[in-house]
């Protein structure tokens, strides 16, 4: 059996990165890979989490890292205390380009399998003060560091390779979508009735958001988007799904622009594929993403997406339900083609489509047993 640890940078939530894990952990063949889990977070700080009593009811190993806010001394001591006290064949680093310490301290570990797996995009630094420029100079070094201490590299898309690879090392990177249980997000309009009458939404206009409350996530502008089309459809309500450190900031917003009573904040939840079928249009107005696997979740569920030219171009599978806009449009622009769809929405199954498209998790941890097997085997 190989046995490999999973590393990630905070407490689990619902969504993005750590859906992706979470999937991999649920299909992987189990009786061929141990996986354990690193999470950046203190045990105190978990215990009201659903997703770290799921694992460790499951039976995985869970190990907890002094977060590098809190320690830096502590967080490399708790990795060394890991190291020296289990053997792993493969470590595999979630955790973007944040994740070379942990690299180069499993190397120096004499873990022979390194991977390094890039979930993001450029964070888009514009170099206008020292502070940025220090930032994105911690950003070189620690992509340098991560070539150099990394054995294989994995990535969602190849813009998301690119930017912690760099593009000569394309040809080396292994680009792994971000797949989903597509089965789960099939239309349903009984569904769709249910949970729209749960939510009191009627016959509204439903623009939804699934995510975390933080800043490449793009709230505030999202509800500049909306001021626009409640204005001219007042039947309408932007349903946001998700938690993070700018949600009350964003209340506090909504309520500022006289929204509050047309904005759902649901929070985070295990709810998603139902919670997309009453929705009619998802925005994603990000200003950087990996793949934007919000994006295949909601086409897998037959939404119309309208995402930022900065979400990547390989999310769209179905193409007649995707639309692509620059950040440098207005808010009106954006509301615009919102306003233009409300008037041409229609829902279908496209399951068939997104697993066609390489997007099914059964054949993604089918692709991911047989890269563990091979560059495991090539130790031999």
């Amino acid at each position: 059996m190989i046995r490999i640890l999973y590393v990630l940078n905070g407490p689990f939530r619902r969504g993005g990165t750590e859906a992706v894990v979470l999937n991999y952990y649920k299909y992987i063949d189990k009786s061929r890979f141990q996986i354990e889990f690193a999470v950046h977070a203190l045990e105190k700080d978990c215990m009201d989490n659903t997703t770290h009593h799921q694992l460790l009811s499951s039976g995985a190993a869970l190990y907890y890292i002094t977060p590098r806010s809190i320690s830096i001394i502590q967080n490399r001591k708790d990795f060394e205390y890991l190291f020296s006290n289990v053997q792993y064949d493969i470590i595999h680093s979630h955790m973007d380009s944040i994740g070379s310490l942990v690299l180069s301290l499993a190397r120096k570990s004499g873990i022979p399998v390194r991977i390094a797996h890039s979930h993001s995009t450029n964070h888009q630094i514009t170099i206008r003060s020292a502070k940025k420029l220090l930032h994105f100079l911690f950003l070189e070094y620690c992509r340098y560091t991560i070539r150099k201490n990394a054995t294989n590299y994995i990535a969602c898309s190849s813009s998301a390779a690119k930017w912690l690879f760099g593009a000569k090392a394309l040809s080396n990177v292994l680009i792994l979508p971000n797949a989903i249980e597509a089965e789960l997000y099939a239309f349903s309009s009984q569904l769709r009735k249910q949970v729209r009458k749960e939510l009191t939404l009627d016959e509204k206009l439903v623009i939804g958001h699934v995510g975390s409350f933080s800043k490449h996530k793009n709230h505030a502008f999202m509800l500049d988007i909306f001021q626009i089309v409640h204005s001219q459809l007042p039947q309408s309500t932007l349903l946001f799904v998700g938690d993070g450190p700018l949600m009350e900031q964003t209340k506090k917003l909504a309520v500022q622009k006289g929204l509050d009573k047309s904005v759902i904040f649901f929070g985070a939840t295990a709810r998603v594929p139902e919670l997309m079928q009453a929705m009619d249009i998802l925005l994603l107005p990000s200003t950087f993403e990996g793949l934007g696997m919000v994006s295949i979740e909601a086409q897998a569920s037959g939404l119309k997406v309208i995402s930022s030219t900065a979400v990547p171009m390989e999310s769209s599978i179905i193409s007649e339900l995707n639309t692509f806009l620059p950040l440098t449009g207005s808010a009106q622009t954006w509301s615009n083609v919102i306003l233009k769809e409300a008037n041409n929405l229609s829902r279908r199954i496209t399951t068939k489509q997104i697993a066609a498209a390489g997007y099914d998790i059964h054949e993604t941890v089918h692709k991911l047993e047989n890269f563990y097997t091979t560059v495991f085997s090539h130790l031999s």
